[in-house]
C-alpha cells in the first residue's frame, strides 16, 4: 500500500468519524498496521482536546505509564512481526496533517516487536518513513 493511500484510508475510517462526534477534538490520531498475510488492522487511538483534562501546571498531559493511548501502540496486539505501521494525525482546525512520527515510548516497543516500517505524517508536502531496526529516519515529499 502507497502512504498517502494508507493515510487516506485512516483519514475515512478515523478523522471523519471522530470529529463528527466531538466539537472538542484539535486532532485526531490513527494508525493502520499491514500484517505479512496482507490484513489490514486499524487502531482508533484516543483524540488531543483543547481542553486539559488532568493536565499538569505546564498545560501538558502527564506522562502515561503505557502506550495505549498511541495509536501504533495499540496495534502491536494485532500484528505480526516484520508488519508495515503506516500512523497519520490530522488537524481539524486547518485540515492538513500534522507530525505523527512514534514518540521516545513507542519506538522501543516496535523495536521489539520486530516492526518493518513505520510510515508517519509530518505535514501536507511531506511524510516520514522510520526503520525501528536502525533506527533511522528518511523524509519524502509527496
Amino acid at each position: 500500500m502507497k502512504p498517502l493511500e494508507a493515510f487516506n484510508l485512516i483519514d475515512k475510517f478515523i478523522f471523519n468519524a471522530r470529529c463528527s462526534e466531538d466539537i472538542h477534538i484539535k486532532s485526531v490520531i490513527g494508525a493502520l498496521g499491514i500484517r505479512k498475510d496482507g490484513a489490514i488492522i486499524r487502531s482508533v487511538n484516543g483524540s488531543i482536546r483543547n481542553s486539559f483534562d488532568s493536565s499538569n501546571s505546564t498545560g501538558k498531559n502527564p506522562p502515561s505509564k503505557s502506550n495505549r493511548y498511541h495509536a501504533e501502540g495499540r496495534l502491536l496486539n494485532k500484528i505480526d512481526s516484520g508488519a508495515t505501521i503506516y500512523v497519520s494525525r490530522r488537524r481539524r482546525d486547518i485540515h492538513e496533517y500534522a507530525m505523527a512520527r512514534p514518540c521516545d515510548r513507542c519506538r522501543p516497543k516496535l523495536i521489539s516487536y520486530r516492526v518493518n516500517k513505520v510510515f508517519y505524517t509530518i505535514n501536507n508536502d511531506c511524510y516520514g518513513i522510520w526503520t525501528p531496526s536502525s533506527d533511522t529516519d528518511k523524509i519524502i515529499f509527496f
